[in-house]
């Protein structure tokens, strides 16, 4: 009976902190992951985890432990975050032409193209660089790269726009400059 007693004291205690800490919970894992669904459900995670414990009712100071485990989730959230970006990441380096190409002429004028969308490429900031990398190289949709870096579809549109223009601008740059 005394077991059953503290894991209704414990389950008390847990729905006091959801119904008191609940927001503050959430704002502290939005600053960490930057965006409030995903502390949203990292926050319930961290509830349930607590919960399905079965030495839950012993921890002395389960607010405290609640926080801390929110926290490594958050963490653990980040680390895959950046292992999916690195994993994804495309290496501007490797695109390159087939040599199926007729003419010498135009296999080494092409080539020289490409080092220059290269270099214009590499010029880009971080973020519009890969969104552009993934939408053109990687054949990925706009909704899945905006969902990838946490920010909306139109963002996302208007990075692959920046870059295409800054590409486009850097060879007719060249383009000038040598003819």
């Amino acid at each position: 009976m005394a077991a059953q007693l503290d894991g209704f004291r414990s389950s008390a205690t847990l729905e006091s902190i959801y119904r008191n800490d609940w927001s503050l919970i959430v704002r502290m894992l939005t600053l960490k992951l930057g965006v409030v669904e995903e502390a949203q459900d990292v926050a319930q995670e961290a509830f349930v985890r607590v919960s399905s414990r079965p030495d839950h009712a012993a921890i002395d100071d389960l607010r405290s432990y609640l926080f801390r485990v929110a926290g490594n989730l958050a963490t653990d959230r980040l680390r895959e975050r950046q292992r999916r970006r690195e994993r994804d990441r495309v290496d501007v380096t490797a695109i390159d032409l087939p040599d199926g190409d007729p003419s010498a002429d135009r296999r080494i004028a092409s080539r020289q193209e490409v080092a220059r969308v290269r270099t214009a490429i590499a010029d880009l900031p971080e973020r519009c660089r890969h969104a552009f990398l993934q939408h053109r190289f990687e054949a990925r949709s706009y909704t899945d790269i905006a969902a990838e870096m946490e920010v909306t579809e139109s963002m996302v549109r208007k990075y692959v726009l920046r870059a295409v223009r800054h590409c486009m601008a850097a060879i007719a740059a060249e383009d000038d400059a040598h003819g």
